[in-house]
């Protein structure tokens, strides 16, 4: 198990740094605990600070360097104390890149089954798919974690074509989003002579899915917005704008209004946003879908443990859609996995809540589709009425 001790130079690297480290689940140790010494730009340290540090270390302890450059260590120190080669500040930006984004293309399963579910809006979303990949708008996608954001967006870049980058900000130091975003001009940073392509122009013609719009900073918001309303962007430092053909598929957690309010997304990128702006249900919402995607899931995974498909019982499906699924689909598939490789009553035990109570009985899955949609109207229409009483009382209230 590796146990760090970091020694910086340069704040800002030493910072991005840290952070990786925490990512990775890894402490930072005191310096006789240590098994590995990181030195962050070992000539802005003083000298003094690095032969202490050094001579306090244990012999089998290793030492990697991070610099803008290679550095000439002029140090009282065996080479095998330290790493090979230094690791220089791009290589790093590099690292963060592919830690932070990723590029996987869509499976067959998913190519050939893009949405599964007989819910209203979903019916809606799997038919709107084909025209939102055909036009340049951004588009946001909002709903609880676990509704299948990133799917919606898979999906819309399989129509599309091209390439799929996701970009999740929420981890990353607000200070190194921009860079990895836009990417920066040759000589940006000290001895850096190289340009670096940002995440937006290695999309090409494809897709750049951002995950929790509201975790970037505002100032990158802007230079965001910039990009939808001409096509062009600046990478940092740079002279002349880069055009890129990218679509732009931005999601939400939480309501975009009660974000806005929260002063987390700029107001001007919330209504350029909000023209085509869809939810994703939660599970919760759309009950009528849970037998087709447990059967679904199930399918999957007998296939994929080699198991023989098999029904899922009345009573277990009764169990399923009258539990809240905090989680969503995420959560259903990880039950439906377990009831593949072990049995619906271990699944069971594992996942659900014990004591549920079960109110609605059926013959069939037709008579529970039925039932499902009479129970969906009522919902809605007390919905509605609940809202419009609400605006009767702010009405009276002026």
């Amino acid at each position: 198990m590796i146990k760090y001790k970091l020694i910086s130079g340069d704040k800002l690297v030493g910072h991005y740094l840290s952070h990786l480290l925490t990512l990775a689940k890894l402490d930072e140790t005191r310096l006789e605990n240590a098994n590995l010494l990181i030195l962050v730009e070992p000539k802005k340290i003083p000298p003094q600070m690095v032969e202490s540090v050094l001579s306090r270390l244990r012999k089998n302890v290793k030492i990697l360097v991070i610099s803008q450059k290679t550095p000439s260590l002029d140090l009282k120190e065996k080479e095998s104390r330290f790493l090979k080669r230094p690791l220089l500040v791009s290589r790093l930006i590099s690292f963060i890149e592919e830690m932070f984004s990723s590029h996987l293309p869509l499976t067959r399963e998913e190519r050939e089954n893009p949405l599964i579910g007989k819910h209203a809006s979903i019916v809606k979303l799997r038919n709107f798919i084909p025209k939102l990949a055909s036009i340049p708008s951004p588009v946001l996608l909002w709903g609880a974690k676990g509704t299948g954001k990133e799917l919606i967006a898979r999906h819309i870049q399989a129509y599309r074509g091209g390439n799929f980058i996701k970009f999740s900000p929420q981890n990353l130091p607000s200070e190194m989003i921009e860079a990895v975003l836009f990417g920066f001009a040759a000589k940006t940073l000290p001895n850096i002579k190289k340009e670096k392509k940002g995440l937006l122009a290695r999309a090409g013609e494809g897709v750049l899915y951002i995950e929790n719009l509201d975790y970037l900073p505002l100032k990158t918001q802007i230079k965001l917005l910039s990009f939808i309303e001409s096509g062009y962007f600046y990478p940092l430092g740079a002279k002349e704008a880069v055009k890129s053909s990218a679509k732009l598929i931005v999601s939400l957690s939480r309501p975009p209004e009660e974000v806005l309010k929260a002063g987390k997304i700029h107001v001007e990128i919330f209504f350029r946003l909000s023209e085509f702006a869809l939810y994703l249900p939660s599970l919760k919402e759309r009950k009528i879908d849970i037998p087709l995607l447990a059967q679904h899931f199930l399918e999957h995974y007998a296939h994929l443990y080699h198991r023989e498909i098999f029904s899922l019982s009345a009573d277990f499906i009764e169990k399923l859609l009258f539990y809240s699924w905090p989680n969503n689909l995420n959560e259903l598939q990880n039950i439906i996995k377990d009831v593949v490789i072990w049995n619906e009553e271990e699944a069971l035990k594992k996942y659900l809540p014990q004591g549920l109570e079960i109110k609605l009985k059926f013959k069939d899955i037709e008579d529970l589709l039925s039932q499902l949609i009479q129970e969906e109207k009522r919902i809605k229409e007390r919905t509605v009425s609940s809202r419009k009483g609400q605006v009767s009382r702010r009405t009276g209230s002026r």
